[in-house]
């Protein structure tokens, strides 16, 4: 189980903006994994990240892989980006920035 780089996936829980928590690591035992990093929901240059996603989000399932979308903003602010731009994919809140400084990355 790698994360980048061919670091170890990094032993932390997110949470996401359905109101559920995700632990990455675990996700990555199971599952191939696309993180995508984003500044800011609803920024025109991130909702446009975002929404090219949702549009191949069907090619990411079908070659197995989840697709979770991070930013620093709250679970609460991703409810409503996702619901607006009908997100189909996993948001995750990672206000302490903590994947941004990661070593791993």
């Amino acid at each position: 189980t790698t994360f980048l780089n061919n670091a170890p996936a990094p032993n932390v829980t997110l949470p996401l903006h359905d109101g559920t928590r995700l632990a990455l690591a675990d996700l990555w035992k199971d599952h191939v994994v696309v993180l995508f990093f984003y500044p800011r929901d609803d920024s025109v240059v991130c909702t446009k990240e975002a929404c090219a996603f949702r549009d191949s989000f069907e090619k990411f399932v079908e070659a197995g892989a989840t697709v979770v979308g991070v930013s620093g903003d709250s679970s609460e602010k991703h409810e409503g980006f996702a619901s607006r731009n009908r997100l189909p994919f996993l948001l995750a809140s990672d206000a302490d920035l903590f994947l941004y400084t990661s070593d791993a990355a």
